[in-house]
């Protein structure tokens, strides 16, 4: 488990966790599979950017080309 933030704002970081394709889009973090949700967007006093990634048993070379595709996807425009 772990939680960054998203340079940006609060739409960077929803668009960040709704592009990725391994990873899945949920708010329960306990699984074994990896999830991911813009935790600022469920909770007013965390920060607008605030992501929490909970890193499942999939490959790690297939969780980080799904995170790199994502960010891209964000920041693109």
């Amino acid at each position: 488990m772990l939680s960054f933030e998203v340079e940006g704002n609060l739409e960077k970081a929803i668009r960040l966790c709704g592009s990725t394709k391994l990873i899945v889009k949920a708010t329960s973090l306990g699984s074994t599979e990896s999830l991911i949700e813009a935790s600022g967007a469920m909770k007013p006093s965390h920060p607008a950017g605030l992501v929490r990634l909970s890193v499942g048993i999939e490959d790690v070379d297939d969780i980080i080309c799904d995170l790199k595709k994502a960010f891209e996807a964000a920041y693109a425009n």
